[in-house]
């Protein structure tokens, strides 16, 4: 008799329904070494030996890969990610999102396909990524028994984070799409919410920011016209007294009529490359413009009370304050203050009309 023990028992997972275990690669089935795909880890798969492969597979893992663009200048590069082992109960949804992302990001930029190629990576992307589990198993237990195996593995859910991917792969350029719409609408909402400002200061200091002369009434557009264009020629003027300052660019004027009140608001950027003395000087020749102006409206008065202020790009530097001075009479400057306190001077010029409730009306005679 002969002493050789009997074989002992293959190990690994038992072979599908009409598949010959003898036709199989032994060691691509019961090789406890870990899972690799040209020499390299799989992610996912880092702790699992071939041997665990199919029983996953068989509940609804796969091998997925992602697909990426980015574009550099006008060139763009479509590329695939590395192979990923989704575990069954796992949708993938982190690396969708992070390849997804790059593509969003700097995949759109080149022309003409950087937009082509951006839109097939984001819905291979959208779709949970490239299934190759058959064509990964097939390396491993061949072709046969992994096309026996797709066919038994259950078909595998969206989980919530892909959902939530195709939610933002579809509102990004929705959103880019209104934005492009309403661009044209949104100057004007925009200056119609500066007409609300805080305060009536507040508003023409906005105006005058954005380079937009103006006043409050049509008779204050018609003094700021009137002054801007007057101004305009002293400053050149200044300018070319100044060494080392160029030509200015056009400045901008609001006027705020109140009742017994004028106020004119002189922005120029500039402003900042002038000595004290020139300032002055501008100050000056801003208020003798402004009677002049007042004058030929008409629409000056002994009791009118007058304020003049330049502004430069962030703030007041100059205010004059004073009273129109009627007729052909010598044109005297108004008292300065400091700009430190030009904004709480000039609120008072800027304060809305009081309105007085209406009287209650008498009680009908019996």
């Amino acid at each position: 008799m002969s002493s050789t023990p009997p074989p002992l028992p293959p190990s690994g997972p038992p072979p599908l329904p009409g598949v010959p275990r003898a036709g199989l690669p032994p060691s691509a089935v019961v090789s406890p070494h870990p899972v690799r795909l040209e020499g390299r880890p799989v992610p996912g798969a880092e702790d699992l030996a071939y041997c665990d492969l199919e029983p996953l597979v068989a509940e609804g893992g796969r091998f997925v890969a992602y697909t990426y663009c980015f574009s550099v200048l006008i060139m763009t590069f479509k590329r695939h990610s590395g192979i990923h082992f989704i575990r069954p109960g796992q949708s993938g949804a982190r690396a969708a999102w992070g390849w997804s992302a790059l593509t969003m990001l700097a995949g759109w930029w080149g022309f003409p396909w950087g937009p082509v190629y951006s839109i097939s990576t984001l819905y291979q992307n959208c779709r949970g990524g490239m299934d190759v589990t058959e064509a990964v198993m097939a390396t491993f237990s061949g072709q046969q028994r992994a096309a026996q195996l797709m066919a038994r593995r259950p078909k595998v859910p969206v989980g919530a984070g892909i959902w939530a991917l195709r939610v933002a792969v579809l509102a990004v350029p929705l959103l880019l799409i209104w934005m492009i719409v309403t661009a044209p609408s949104r100057p004007e909402r925009e200056e119609n919410r500066t007409f609300t400002a805080v305060t009536p200061l507040e508003n023409a200091t906005t105006q005058l920011l954005r380079r937009v002369s103006g006043g409050n009434t049509h008779e204050a557009e018609d003094l700021a016209m009137a002054l801007q264009k007057d101004w305009q020629a002293s400053l050149e003027e200044a300018c070319a007294k100044t060494p080392g300052v160029k030509k200015p660019a056009a400045c901008h004027v609001w006027c705020q009529l109140g009742s017994g009140t004028c106020a004119f608001l002189v922005q120029m950027g500039e402003l900042r490359n002038f000595d004290d003395g020139s300032k002055q000087r501008m100050a000056e020749a801003a208020w003798k413009s402004a009677q002049e102006v007042l004058e030929q409206a008409p629409l000056g008065h002994p009791e009118l009370r007058l304020a003049v202020a330049l502004h430069g790009k962030a703030h007041f530097d100059r205010l004059l304050l004073g009273d129109y001075q009627a007729g052909h009479e010598p044109v005297a400057a108004g008292r300065e203050l400091p700009a430190s306190e030009a904004s709480r001077a000039l609120a008072s010029y800027f304060a809305p009309p009081v309105r007085r409730p209406a009287a209650a009306a008498a009680p009908p005679k019996p």
